[in-house]
């Protein structure tokens, strides 16, 4: 995978013409080999940072704790699909927004996807919170060792969005865990009201750390938890969370999107509410839906499922080239269609900067990329197309050759 690089932004369009066997896109970036894209320098941020953060949309992924279906056959059995390293995975590769499912139906805290809490039951195996935490830890710090922040490149915040299912019963082990591991990186409640900007929260110098904001359900009962939360979510129909006034924060929409398109959720964003999109339920093979409507709305968070639709309970997505549907170097293969994922990834790689697009930057042509992200890609996975693709949908390099063959054979037997 790209390890800590986390922008390139020297476009070089993808031609029509031959190219070496080697080639190799990712987005709309083409490249003679794989060491010439790691051979380029980090581009500087093209946004202002002095910009709100609600000014802002994050490379998002739904469930980032698994790495292949979101639960076994038909809800009946576990699916082998959560693992730590999914962190590493999904912060390598650009994501800046992340979704753990944190549970404690009875003595444990563990992430897992699960059917209700005490009564439910785990549709995926699960895993120690601690371990997810430090996976996260461990790869900005070593983010940070190859690449210092300046104020050219700056590192901006990582969002750990968590679905409370434990609640008082366990919101002070977590509180616990998270305070170990992230300490004094974690942003505070109350250190992001509305209209903070990127740069407050950013760090810009090499002695600066990558920060993180915690966003989350609570009732408020739990102080150590609550204070942790710069995101605070409050429960539907509780009652309201104590010293708002003396903690302001934004307040937070999620909406689930249909199976296939987006919802247009123009009607919940606003310049106090940051509004998180993600796959309907019934995608339990991790089926992607088109986001393009909810960039059109200009949500904030338009979370994806990275692996993208799985062929069968026991298809895993363990490595992944970014922006690219196949990672020809990659030692483990992805058994999922990667289509709306990395034309996901692409798009932000070419519009934005490290994880982040800046609505108010953002070209004719990027605004019609975001609004176009996921057409056409699942059409041309099905028919068997492979290797990367571009913005614009076209193969590039090698990846020509095979179906242009195949046509021409086509034509031959029919004549």
């Amino acid at each position: 995978d790209l390890g800590p690089i986390h922008a390139i932004r020297q476009s070089r369009e993808c031609p029509t013409q031959k190219m070496p066997l080697t080639t190799r896109c990712y987005g709309s970036l083409c490249f003679s080999s794989f060491a010439e894209m790691l051979s380029i320098s980090l581009a500087t941020v093209p946004f202002p940072l002095d910009s709100p953060f609600h000014d802002f949309s994050l490379q998002c992924s739904h469930n980032t704790y698994l790495w292949g279906t979101q639960s076994g056959r038909f809800y009946f059995s576990e699916a082998n699909a959560a693992h730590q390293d999914t962190m590493s995975l999904a912060l390598a590769n650009g994501y800046r927004c992340l979704e753990l499912d944190v549970h404690k139906p009875w003595n444990d805290i563990y992430v897992a996807h699960r059917l209700g809490d005490t009564a439910g039951k785990d549709v995926t195996n699960s895993v120690a919170l601690p371990l997810f935490l430090q996976r996260i830890l461990s790869w900005c710090e070593e983010d940070e060792r190859a690449n210092p922040a300046t104020a050219e490149t700056p590192k901006l915040p990582v969002v750990i969005s968590i679905e409370n299912n434990f609640f008082d019963d366990g919101e002070e082990e977590v509180a616990a865990n998270l305070i170990s591991t992230l300490g004094n990186r974690i942003i505070r409640r109350g250190q992001l009201p509305p209209g903070t900007t990127l740069a407050s929260i950013s760090a810009t110098a090499p002695s600066q750390l990558r920060k993180f904001i915690v966003r989350s359900k609570t009732k408020g009962n739990v102080a150590k938890y609550l204070q942790l939360l710069a995101i605070p979510r409050e429960v539907s129909g509780g009652q309201q969370l104590d010293n708002v006034a003396k903690f302001p924060a934004y307040a937070t929409k999620s909406v689930a999107m249909g199976c296939d398109e987006a919802k247009d959720v123009a009607e919940y964003v606003t310049d106090t509410r940051l509004v998180r999109t993600y796959p309907c339920a019934l995608a339990t093979d991790s089926k992607n839906y088109r986001p393009g409507k909810a960039f059109d709305s200009r949500a904030h968070f338009v979370c994806i499922n990275l692996q993208g639709k799985c062929g069968s309970v026991d298809s895993t997505c363990k490595q992944i080239q970014r922006g690219s549907r196949v990672c020809p170097s990659c030692t483990e293969r992805c058994d999922c269609s990667r289509d709306v994922a990395a034309a996901l990834e692409a798009a932000f790689l070419k519009h934005g900067y490290d994880g982040y697009i800046h609505y108010p930057s953002l070209s004719p042509e990027a605004v019609v990329v975001l609004s176009q992200l996921g057409i056409g890609e699942a059409d041309s996975q099905a028919a068997g197309g492979s290797g990367s693709v571009d913005l614009a949908g076209r193969q590039c390099g090698a990846d020509n050759v095979l179906p242009m063959m195949l046509a021409l054979a086509v034509i031959l037997i029919l004549e």
